[in-house]
Protein backbone atom coordinates (compact mmCIF):
# COMPACT_ATOMS: atom_id res chain seq x y z
CA UNK A 1 0.00 0.00 0.00
CA UNK A 2 1.52 3.42 -1.26
CA UNK A 3 0.28 6.45 0.83
CA UNK A 4 1.30 10.01 0.54
CA UNK A 5 4.54 11.47 2.96
CA UNK A 6 3.10 13.44 5.60
CA UNK A 7 7.20 14.08 6.48
CA UNK A 8 8.44 17.15 4.70
CA UNK A 9 11.69 15.53 5.34
CA UNK A 10 10.62 12.30 3.68
CA UNK A 11 9.93 11.50 -0.64
CA UNK A 12 6.26 12.09 -1.89
CA UNK A 13 4.90 9.12 -1.54
CA UNK A 14 5.84 6.02 1.31
CA UNK A 15 4.94 2.59 0.18
CA UNK A 16 4.58 0.13 3.35
CA UNK A 17 4.19 -3.43 2.70
CA UNK A 18 2.26 -4.89 5.58
CA UNK A 19 1.92 -8.67 5.42
CA UNK A 20 -0.86 -10.43 7.51
CA UNK A 21 0.69 -13.23 10.11
CA UNK A 22 -1.43 -16.44 10.06
CA UNK A 23 -2.03 -18.42 13.17
CA UNK A 24 0.69 -20.71 12.45
CA UNK A 25 3.24 -18.06 12.28
CA UNK A 26 2.31 -16.32 15.56
CA UNK A 27 2.27 -19.94 17.18
CA UNK A 28 5.90 -20.65 15.79
CA UNK A 29 7.18 -16.49 17.46
CA UNK A 30 5.52 -17.27 20.50
CA UNK A 31 7.34 -21.32 20.45
CA UNK A 32 10.45 -19.54 19.73
CA UNK A 33 10.24 -17.47 22.67
CA UNK A 34 9.18 -19.90 25.04
CA UNK A 35 12.22 -22.12 23.96
CA UNK A 36 14.46 -19.70 24.48
CA UNK A 37 13.72 -18.70 27.99
CA UNK A 38 13.66 -22.93 28.63
CA UNK A 39 17.72 -22.85 27.08
CA UNK A 40 18.02 -20.05 29.87
CA UNK A 41 20.50 -22.05 31.97
CA UNK A 42 19.40 -22.99 35.56
CA UNK A 43 21.71 -21.34 37.46
CA UNK A 44 21.32 -18.17 35.49
CA UNK A 45 18.88 -16.96 38.64
CA UNK A 46 21.41 -18.53 41.95
CA UNK A 47 19.89 -17.26 44.56
CA UNK A 48 23.09 -19.32 46.60
CA UNK A 49 26.31 -21.14 46.06
CA UNK A 50 27.78 -24.46 47.85
CA UNK A 51 31.46 -23.15 48.44
CA UNK A 52 34.54 -25.72 49.64
CA UNK A 53 37.47 -24.02 51.06
CA UNK A 54 40.31 -25.93 51.31
CA UNK A 55 43.16 -24.66 53.50
CA UNK A 56 46.92 -25.23 53.20
CA UNK A 57 50.05 -24.20 54.02
CA UNK A 58 53.14 -24.06 51.88
CA UNK A 59 56.24 -23.49 52.86
CA UNK A 60 59.96 -24.17 51.97
CA UNK A 61 60.79 -27.65 52.82
CA UNK A 62 61.39 -31.09 51.73
CA UNK A 63 59.36 -30.70 48.43
CA UNK A 64 56.31 -33.14 49.57
CA UNK A 65 52.62 -32.19 48.72
CA UNK A 66 49.87 -33.16 50.92
CA UNK A 67 47.90 -36.69 49.30
CA UNK A 68 44.66 -34.38 50.15
CA UNK A 69 46.39 -31.75 47.31
CA UNK A 70 47.57 -34.24 44.91
CA UNK A 71 44.44 -32.73 42.39
CA UNK A 72 45.84 -29.23 42.74
CA UNK A 73 49.58 -29.93 43.04
CA UNK A 74 50.34 -28.50 39.59
CA UNK A 75 48.43 -25.50 39.85
CA UNK A 76 50.10 -24.86 43.80
CA UNK A 77 53.80 -25.01 41.82
CA UNK A 78 53.38 -23.07 39.37
CA UNK A 79 51.32 -20.27 41.23
CA UNK A 80 53.46 -20.48 44.66
CA UNK A 81 57.14 -20.95 42.65
CA UNK A 82 58.90 -19.75 46.12
CA UNK A 83 57.49 -22.54 47.67
CA UNK A 84 57.91 -26.51 47.42
CA UNK A 85 56.34 -28.18 50.16
CA UNK A 86 52.56 -27.80 50.82
CA UNK A 87 50.84 -29.33 53.73
CA UNK A 88 46.89 -29.66 54.24
CA UNK A 89 45.31 -28.30 57.06
CA UNK A 90 41.70 -28.46 56.69
CA UNK A 91 38.39 -28.21 54.60
CA UNK A 92 35.37 -26.14 54.87
CA UNK A 93 32.07 -26.28 53.10
CA UNK A 94 29.60 -23.52 53.85
CA UNK A 95 26.39 -22.68 51.74
CA UNK A 96 26.49 -18.54 51.34
CA UNK A 97 22.77 -16.63 50.06
CA UNK A 98 22.99 -13.99 47.86
CA UNK A 99 24.12 -11.08 49.69
CA UNK A 100 24.82 -12.89 53.07
CA UNK A 101 28.54 -12.86 54.30
CA UNK A 102 29.83 -15.78 55.92
CA UNK A 103 32.79 -15.66 58.04
CA UNK A 104 35.77 -18.98 58.86
CA UNK A 105 38.33 -18.20 61.07
CA UNK A 106 41.75 -19.01 59.85
CA UNK A 107 44.77 -20.85 61.02
CA UNK A 108 47.35 -17.91 60.24
CA UNK A 109 49.57 -16.51 62.50
CA UNK A 110 47.17 -13.40 63.15
CA UNK A 111 44.46 -15.47 63.57
CA UNK A 112 42.75 -13.88 60.80
CA UNK A 113 39.00 -14.21 59.85
CA UNK A 114 37.70 -14.52 56.15
CA UNK A 115 34.78 -12.64 55.07
CA UNK A 116 33.04 -14.31 51.86
CA UNK A 117 29.66 -12.98 49.71
CA UNK A 118 28.26 -14.49 47.22
CA UNK A 119 26.88 -11.16 45.13
CA UNK A 120 25.47 -13.23 42.51
CA UNK A 121 26.02 -13.80 38.53
CA UNK A 122 27.73 -11.45 36.37
CA UNK A 123 26.37 -10.19 33.25
CA UNK A 124 29.23 -12.59 30.91
CA UNK A 125 28.18 -15.39 28.90
CA UNK A 126 28.58 -17.81 30.26
CA UNK A 127 27.50 -16.17 33.55
CA UNK A 128 30.33 -16.08 36.18
CA UNK A 129 30.19 -16.22 39.74
CA UNK A 130 30.68 -13.13 41.73
CA UNK A 131 32.11 -13.67 45.33
CA UNK A 132 33.39 -11.00 47.33
CA UNK A 133 36.74 -12.01 49.11
CA UNK A 134 38.60 -10.17 52.28
CA UNK A 135 39.85 -10.83 55.58
CA UNK A 136 38.05 -9.05 58.14
CA UNK A 137 38.90 -5.35 58.81
CA UNK A 138 41.77 -5.55 56.26
CA UNK A 139 41.24 -5.97 52.22
CA UNK A 140 38.01 -7.40 50.31
CA UNK A 141 38.33 -8.34 46.50
CA UNK A 142 35.35 -9.21 44.22
CA UNK A 143 36.35 -12.68 42.51
CA UNK A 144 34.50 -13.84 39.33
CA UNK A 145 35.23 -17.08 39.23
CA UNK A 146 33.35 -20.31 36.53
CA UNK A 147 31.11 -22.76 38.81
CA UNK A 148 33.27 -25.49 39.71
CA UNK A 149 36.66 -23.94 39.15
CA UNK A 150 39.22 -23.22 41.92
CA UNK A 151 41.02 -20.08 42.77
CA UNK A 152 43.35 -19.16 45.13
CA UNK A 153 44.27 -16.22 47.99
CA UNK A 154 47.40 -16.47 49.69
CA UNK A 155 49.74 -14.52 51.31
CA UNK A 156 49.13 -14.49 55.05
CA UNK A 157 51.88 -15.91 57.62
CA UNK A 158 51.64 -19.09 59.02
CA UNK A 159 54.42 -21.26 60.56
CA UNK A 160 57.82 -19.65 58.38
CA UNK A 161 55.51 -20.03 54.92
CA UNK A 162 52.41 -18.64 53.56
CA UNK A 163 48.55 -19.17 54.30
CA UNK A 164 46.76 -20.47 51.16
CA UNK A 165 43.08 -20.70 50.45
CA UNK A 166 41.91 -23.23 47.62
CA UNK A 167 38.31 -21.95 46.76
CA UNK A 168 35.53 -23.46 45.15
CA UNK A 169 31.64 -23.07 44.24
CA UNK A 170 28.96 -24.18 42.80
CA UNK A 171 25.51 -23.16 41.85
CA UNK A 172 23.61 -24.57 45.41
CA UNK A 173 20.31 -26.01 45.01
Amino acid sequence: MCVPARDPHRSAVSCHRRVPKSGWQRFGIVALMLASLLLIPAFAFADSVAVKIQTLSASIGDGQTDVELKPLEEELRSGFPGYNTFSFLGKTQLKVSLDEKRSLELPDDEKSTLELTYRGLSKETPPLLRLEVGLRGKIAAEVKASPGSTFFQAGLLHKGGILILAISAEISD
